[in-house]
C-alpha cells in the first residue's frame, strides 16, 4: 500500500469513527449529566420565545425526551396503548413510524424511556419491563425481552421507568428483582452477560451511571431504598449506602461524578448527599448531607464548585457548594422543573409548560427570558435536550424544535 493510499485509508476510518461517534444519543447529553456541549447559543430570546424550527402534533402520550442523532430525531408515545417509535429527518420530515408493542397505560400514562441510540441501534424499555433492540434505520425489531419476567421482578406503581446505559458490548438496567437485581445484557443479542445478586430491592425509576474512578468502572444507580455501586465488568457489588429516608420508594435523579465523589438526590425531606470513594471505589466516607436540593424528577447541573437544582421543600431554585453542601443562594421566580446547561445557561423546563432561561453568577441566579408552549396540560416530567443550536421540548403529544443560534 503506497503512502497516498494509505492516507485515503485512515481518512475514510475517521469519518466513520467520526459518524458512529455522532449517532450516539442518550439521556441527558453525552455524559448522562445534563450539560451540552454546545457553543454561539442565543443569550436572550424574544418574548414569544426563540424561533420555531418546526413541531409536530401526533405523537401519543409519553414522557420520554427526543433522542437526536447527526441524521435523525428520535421519540415515542402511545397511541392507542401501543408503543410507537417516530423518526424525523432534520428539518421535520416524518421518515417512518414504528409500532413496537404494548405500554403503560395506567397511572400517567404514556412513555418512560428515552430511546437510546447507539451504533445503528435504538434501546427502549417499556413500562412494562419490555426492553427493545430495533434498527434505527427502520425501527425493525432484531431482539427484545421482558427484563420483570425474566429476572423474576415485580413492576413499580407507575411502571419500571429507566433511561438504559451502554457500557461496551453491555446494556444495563435494573429491572429490581428481589434475587437479581442489576443485570446486564449483550446489547446486539439481548443474551444475559452477569447479574448483580438482589437483596428484595425494588426498581426506583433511577437511570443509572457507568463510572471510571481510579481507571475502574462501576455501575451506580438508586434502588427504593439504597444508592449503590457495582463492578461493571461482573455486576459484584462494591458498596450500598442504605440511608436514604424520602417517604416514597422512587429515585429519578442520575447521579453525578467528579474526581471521586458522588453525588445523589434523595428527594423529599431526605434532602442530597455526597460520598467521598475510596481509591478502589469498593468504599466511602460520607463527606456531606444537604436538604435544600431535594427535588424528585429534574435532576441537577454541577458546574465547576456548583450544583444548581431546585428545591421542592423551599419552593425555590438553589445553589450549594460542591465542597461544602452550604446553601450558596436562591431564586423563586420559576416553578418546578428539570434543568439541563449549555453555552453558559441554565435551561429549565417546568412541569407546568414553561421553557426558561437562567442565568448563574458568581453569588447570584437570575431569570433572563421564558415563555410559555401552548398547551394547557400539566405534569410532564420530561427533560430539554439540545444538539446543534435546536432545542427539543417534549409536551405529553407535542414535540416543538426551537433556533438558538444566534443570527
Amino acid at each position: 500500500m503506497n503512502k497516498r493510499i494509505y492516507i485515503q485509508y485512515l481518512l475514510v476510518l475517521f469519518v466513520v469513527f467520526q459518524s458512529c461517534i455522532n449517532e450516539s444519543s442518550q439521556w441527558r447529553g453525552p455524559n448522562r449529566d445534563g450539560i451540552y456541549p454546545e457553543t454561539g447559543l442565543l443569550k436572550i430570546w424574544p418574548i414569544e420565545g426563540p424561533e420555531l424550527a418546526w413541531s409536530f402534533d401526533k405523537l401519543g402520550k409519553g414522557f420520554s425526551s427526543a433522542a437526536v442523532s447527526q441524521k435523525a430525531v428520535y421519540i415515542n408515545g402511545v397511541i392507542d396503548s401501543i408503543g410507537n417509535l417516530f423518526a424525523f429527518d432534520l428539518k421535520g420530515n416524518l421518515l417512518w413510524k414504528k409500532e413496537y408493542g404494548k405500554e403503560w397505560t395506567k397511572n400517567f400514562p404514556g412513555t418512560r424511556t428515552t430511546p437510546l441510540v447507539y451504533e445503528g441501534c435504538i434501546y427502549i424499555l417499556s413500562g412494562f419491563g419490555d426492553l427493545y433492540c430495533l434498527k434505527a434505520e427502520n425501527g425493525e425489531q432484531i431482539w427484545t425481552k421482558n427484563v420483570l419476567n425474566e429476572f423474576n421482578a415485580e413492576n413499580v406503581t407507575f411502571g419500571i421507568t429507566e433511561n438504559l446505559v451502554i457500557d461496551e458490548d453491555k446494556i444495563i438496567c435494573v429491572p429490581g428483582g428481589k434475587e437479581k437485581n442489576i443485570v446486564a445484557l449483550n446489547r446486539e443479542t439481548g443474551e444475559t452477560i452477569w447479574v448483580s445478586k438482589g437483596v428484595g430491592e425494588k426498581s426506583a425509576y433511577c437511570s443509572p451511571l457507568v463510572i471510571t474512578h481510579n481507571e475502574k468502572k462501576f455501575l451506580i444507580t438508586m434502588t427504593d431504598s439504597s444508592l449503590i455501586s457495582v463492578d461493571a465488568e461482573n455486576g459484584k457489588l462494591a458498596w450500598r449506602y442504605g440511608d436514604l429516608i424520602y417517604r416514597f420508594p422512587e429515585h429519578p435523579n442520575t447521579p453525578i461524578y467528579k474526581d471521586g465523589n458522588l453525588f445523589a438526590i434523595d428527594g423529599g425531606k431526605g434532602g442530597s448527599v455526597k460520598l467521598k470513594l475510596s481509591n478502589d471505589g469498593l468504599n466511602y466516607d460520607v463527606a456531606w448531607k444537604s436538604n435544600v436540593i431535594d427535588q424528585v424528577f429534574g435532576s441537577a447541573i454541577l458546574l465547576e464548585d456548583k450544583i444548581v437544582s431546585y428545591s421542592k421543600s423551599k419552593k425555590q431554585w438553589s445553589a450549594i457548594d460542591w465542597n461544602s453542601g452550604a446553601f450558596l443562594f436562591s431564586m423563586d421566580t420559576i416553578s418546578e422543573g428539570s434543568v439541563i446547561y449549555a453555552d453558559e445557561m441554565f435551561y429549565c423546563f417546568t412541569y407546568t409548560g414553561e421553557m426558561a432561561l437562567m442565568k448563574v453568577s458568581d453569588n447570584s441566579m437570575e431569570l433572563v427570558s421564558s415563555f410559555k408552549l401552548d398547551s394547557k396540560k400539566k405534569d410532564h416530567f420530561v427533560h430539554p435536550v439540545i444538539r446543534d443550536k435546536k432545542l427539543y421540548l417534549r409536551y405529553h403529544e407535542n414535540l416543538w424544535v426551537y433556533n438558538l443560534s444566534k443570527k
